[in-house]
């Protein structure tokens, strides 16, 4: 399971390394925030073994 979390997580900060390249700061500031956020707790729950 946390292989395919690991997966995740890096396509996921792939995709967000890419909509940084091709996004309007006005997309940037309106979601990617959130996503990022979202990412980091996802993040620090795999390396505190909460998943």
């Amino acid at each position: 399971m946390n292989k395919e979390i690991e997966k995740t997580v890096t396509e996921i900060c792939n995709w967000i390394r890419e909509e940084f390249k091709n996004t309007s700061s006005s997309q940037t500031e309106s979601i990617l925030p959130e996503i990022i956020n979202s990412l980091a707790d996802l993040i620090r729950a795999l390396k505190t073994g909460e998943l």
